[in-house]
C-alpha cells in the first residue's frame, strides 16, 4: 500500500473531525471543527477538485456517503442533519445541500444502513423506563411523540 499526502486539504488551525471517502477514484469529504465541509479529489490540479463549502455552524460530528457514493450526510454538534449532492459539470460543479433534517436534540453521528434510500432519525432516551412506556413497535410513532411532548 502506497501512503500519499493530500496537501491540497490542509487548512491551517483548523482540526480535521471526520473523513468520509467512498473509493479512491470518487470524492471524499472532510469535516473541521469549525463545521466546514471539504470535498476533494486524490488529485490536485484537477479543476474543482477541492470544494469547501459552510456547511454547519458548529464542528461536524459525523458524515457518511450513500450506499451509491452519490450523496454524503453529514450532522454537527447542532440540531440538524444534511445531504450534500454534487450539482453541474465541468468548471460549474458545485455541492449543494438538497435536504436538512431539523431534530429536537443534538445529532450525534449519522449512517446509511437501507438500500431504500429512507433516512431515520430518531432519539434514544437516557433514561431506560422510557422505552418501556412506550407501547408503539414503530420507532417513528414513538420520535413523533416524544418530540411533541417537549416544551419549546
Amino acid at each position: 500500500m502506497q501512503r500519499t499526502e493530500l496537501l491540497h486539504c490542509y487548512r491551517k488551525d483548523v482540526a480535521v473531525m471526520n473523513i468520509a471517502w467512498y473509493s479512491e477514484d470518487r470524492p471524499f469529504a472532510v469535516g473541521y471543527a469549525d463545521g466546514k465541509l471539504l470535498i476533494g479529489c486524490k488529485e490536485a490540479l484537477e479543476n474543482g477538485s477541492v470544494v469547501i463549502i459552510d456547511a454547519h455552524k458548529e464542528s461536524v460530528n459525523s458524515l457518511h456517503w450513500a450506499p451509491g457514493g452519490q450523496i454524503l450526510l453529514s450532522c454537527a454538534k447542532e440540531e440538524t442533519v444534511c445531504l450534500w449532492a454534487e450539482s453541474g459539470a465541468g468548471l460549474g460543479r458545485s455541492w449543494v445541500c438538497l435536504q436538512t433534517i431539523v431534530h429536537p436534540s443534538v445529532v450525534n453521528a449519522v449512517a446509511w444502513g437501507c438500500q431504500n434510500g429512507l433516512v431515520s432519525v430518531w432519539t434514544v432516551p437516557q433514561d431506560p423506563l422510557v422505552f418501556s412506556k412506550s407501547s408503539s413497535p414503530s420507532t417513528d410513532a414513538w420520535w413523533e411523540t416524544e418530540s411533541k411532548s417537549k416544551p419549546r
